[in-house]
C-alpha cells in the first residue's frame, strides 16, 4: 500500500484534465511563484555585486592574491550543495533542502559581509555556495512537484528574466552601494531578501514527504559527498589555469589539467545519467546539451569585454553594453519558448538553440577585426543570447518531462553539475590556451580560446539532436504510463 505522503509527493507535475486554465498566479501559485521567483532575483544580482565590489573588497581586506579565490570557491562548494539537494529531495521532499539552503546562503552573506580578514571572507563565500547548489535543484523539484506541466516552460521563462534583470540593473546598483555605504551591503543587503523568499515559497509549497522508490544507502550517500568533494576540488583547481600559465608554466599546466579532467569524468559519470559523455538518446542527451551549452556561452561571455576593449578600444560600458544584447535576446527568447504550442518537436527547437549560439560566437569573433562593422558582433552575440534563451529553460522542461516524480531531484542535480563542468572546463581549457599564446599576439591568443567555446557549441548541437523528445504532450503521456504501471 502506498504511504500518503509519498501519493501527495507523486501527484505532481503531470498535467491533468480541465488545469489548462490554471495559471501561475492562481491559487497556492500566487505564493510559491513570487517565492521562487525573489530567489533568482536575489542570487542573480549577488553573482552581479560580487563581480562589482571584489575590487574594493580585496583591497579593503589587503589580500589581492585572493580575489579570484572568492569567485571561485563560491563555485566549489556549490558542487556539494548540488549533488545532496537531489536525493535529499527525492527521498525527504524540497523542503529541507531549501530551509537548509536559504539559511547556508544567509549566513554566507552576513558572514563575508562582517569579515575583517580574507579567510573570514572565503568561508563566508564558502557557506554561500552550498546553499546555492540546495536551493537551485530545490527549486527545480518545487517547479515540477508543484506546477502542471503546461506551467513549467512559463515558469522557466519568469526565472529567466528573474535572473537577467539583476545582471542588467545589478553593477549599477552594486557600485552605488559601494560608493554610498559601503561594500558590506552589497551583501547584507541581499540577505533578507533570502529570508522572505522562503517564508513565501514555503506558504505556497502543498506537497510533503518524498517520492523516491527507493532511498541511498549510508554507503551510497557517502560515496556521493566523497565524489561530490572530489569534483568541487577539481573545479576549483581548474579556476587559476589561465593565470598560471601566463606566468610561465605551462607544462606543468597542461599536464595538471589534463588529470584533474580525467579526475573529473571518472567521478562525474557516476552522478549522472547513464551514457551523458556519449549523448545517449534522451535524458543523457539533455544533460549533455546542458554541459555544452553552458560550456559555449558562458566562456565566451567572459572574453567579450577584452576583446572590444583591445580590439576595438571599447570602454568598458560600451564592452558592458555589448554583453547586455545578448541578456536583451536572451529574455526575449525565454518568453517566446514558454509559449511554443506543445505538440511542436522539442527536439528541433533545442537543436535551433543551439545552433544560434554557435552562429552567435562566430559573428561575434568579428570584433578582432577592426575592418567589420562593430554592429555585427552585436547582432552575433544577440544572437547568441536568443538561442541560450531558448536552449536553457527548454532544457529544464525537458528534464521534468522526461523524470519520473522520485526522479526529479536526482536529475535536476545532474543537470545543474553539468552546468558547472561545462562552464569550468571550457574556460579552463581556453584559458590554458589564451595563456600560452598571449604573450606573443593578443590577437592568436584570442582566435585559440574562442576554439573552446565554438566547439562545445559544436557538440551541443550533436547532443541536442538526440534528445528525441518530440512533443511534449506525447512525453508526459508516456511518462506518466510508466509511472502509474510501476506503481499498480
Amino acid at each position: 500500500m502506498t504511504e500518503p505522503t509519498r501519493a501527495e509527493a507523486t501527484n505532481s507535475h503531470r498535467t491533468g484534465p480541465g488545469e489548462k486554465s490554471v495559471g501561475l498566479f492562481t491559487g497556492h501559485f500566487k505564493w510559491l511563484v513570487p517565492g521562487l521567483v525573489l530567489y533568482m532575483v536575489a542570487a542573480g544580482f549577488e553573482v552581479v555585486a560580487v563581480v562589482v565590489v571584489m575590487p574594493t573588497v580585496a583591497h579593503e581586506l589587503n589580500a589581492m592574491s585572493s580575489y579570484s579565490s572568492a569567485i571561485a570557491i563560491t563555485v566549489a562548494c556549490s558542487i556539494v550543495g548540488i549533488l545532496l539537494a537531489g536525493p535529499w529531495s527525492d527521498q525527504k521532499g524540497p523542503r529541507g533542502p531549501i530551509i537548509v539552503g536559504a539559511l547556508s546562503m544567509m549566513t554566507g552573506l552576513l558572514t563575508a559581509g562582517f569579515a575583517h580578514t580574507m579567510a573570514l571572507f572565503l568561508l563566508g563565500r564558502a557557506i554561500q555556495g552550498l546553499g546555492v547548489g540546495l536551493v537551485n535543484v530545490s527549486a527545480y523539484v518545487i517547479i515540477g512537484r508543484e506546477l502542471p506541466q503546461h506551467l513549467h516552460a512559463r515558469m522557466f521563462s519568469l526565472n529567466a528574466v528573474a535572473w537577467i534583470l539583476p545582471a542588467l540593473l545589478g553593477p549599477a546598483v552594486a557600485g552605488l552601494l559601494v560608493d554610498s555605504v559601503g561594500w558590506r551591503w552589497a551583501f547584507w543587503g541581499v540577505a533578507p531578501i533570502f529570508l522572505i523568499a522562503t517564508i513565501i515559497t514555503l506558504i505556497g509549497m502543498r506537497s510533503h514527504g518524498g517520492a523516491a522508490e527507493q532511498n541511498l544507502t549510508a554507503s551510497e550517500w557517502r560515496g556521493r559527498v566523497i565524489r561530490a568533494l572530489i569534483i568541487a576540488v577539481c573545479i576549483g583547481a581548474l579556476q587559476p589555469a589561465g593565470e598560471l600559465v601566463q606566468e610561465g608554466k605551462l607544462a606543468l599546466v597542461v599536464i595538471s589539467v589534463i588529470a584533474v579532467m580525467a579526475v573529473l569524468v571518472v567521478a562525474a559519470r557516476q552522478l549522472v545519467p547513464p551514457h551523458t559523455l556519449t549523448f545517449g538518446e534522451g535524458l543523457p542527451a539533455v544533460v549533455a546539451s546542458r554541459l555544452f551549452l553552458a560550456g559555449s556561452y558562458f566562456a565566451m561571455e567572459s572574453y567579450i569585454p577584452l576583446m572590444g576593449q583591445s580590439f576595438r578600444g571599447l570602454s568598458p560600458t560600451q564592452s558592458g553594453l555589448l554583453v547586455a544584447s545578448g541578456s536583451v535576446t536572451w529574455g526575449i527568447a525565454s518568453f517566446l519558448q514558454a509559449r511554443l504550442p506543445d505538440n511542436l518537436n522539442r527536439t528541433r527547437v533545442l537543436t535551433f538553440g543551439m545552433a544560434c549560439g554557435t552562429v552567435g560566437i562566430l559573428a561575434t569573433l568579428t570584433l578582432a577585426s577592426a575592418s567589420i562593422p562593430l554592429a555585427i558582433a552585436v547582432i552575433g552575440w544577440g544572437i547568441a543570447g536568443f538561442g541560450i534563451g531558448i536552449a536553457y529553460p527548454l532544457a529544464g522542461v525537458m528534464v521534468l518531462a522526461l523524470s519520473q516524480p522520485g526522479k526529479i531531484g536526482n536529475n535536476s542535480s545532474s543537470l545543474s553539475l553539468a552546468e558547472q563542468l561545462g562552464t569550468s572546463t571550457s574556460l579552463a581549457l581556453g584559458g590554458v590556451l589564451f595563456g600560452a599564446l598571449v604573450g606573443g599576439s593578443m590577437l592568436h591568443a584570442i582566435l585559440a580560446f574562442t576554439a573552446v567555446p565554438f566547439l562545445y557549441s559544436v557538440f551541443g548541437i550533436v547532443a541536442a539532436a538526440r534528445t528525441n523528445v518530440g512533443e511534449l504532450t506525447t512525453q508526459a503521456s508516456e511518462t506518466s504510463a510508466v509511472s502509474s504501471n510501476s506503481t499498480e
